[in-house]
């Protein structure tokens, strides 16, 4: 029994010892640094430009093909265009829009 728990232990030492936060953590896939700037690519950066890129182009999408009933991909636009204002006015305010 004691052999079977020591085995273990050494196998999944490396393990235990790992913070929890692990998977969460960024590391740096292309490193820059500008005059001290750290503006490294790395996981977050690459998910951000692919979100980003899908919103523009629905929007593009939706915007190409305006009427005065909207269609399915026009009201979802429109409900994302109404969501995001909604974020800008809490934050910032109606004075500053």
């Amino acid at each position: 029994m004691a052999k079977d728990i020591t085995r273990f232990n050494r196998k999944y030492e490396s393990a235990m010892e790992e913070s929890p936060l692990h998977p969460f953590e960024l590391h740096n896939w292309i490193p820059i640094s500008i005059g001290g700037l750290d503006i490294s690519i790395n996981k977050a950066v690459v998910i951000m430009w692919v979100v980003v890129s899908l919103v523009a182009v629905l929007m593009v999408m939706a915007g190409s093909a305006r009427k005065l009933v909207p269609g399915r991909l026009q009201s979802m636009a429109e409900i994302m265009v109404d969501f995001i204002r909604g974020i800008i006015m809490d934050t910032m305010g109606k004075g500053w829009l």
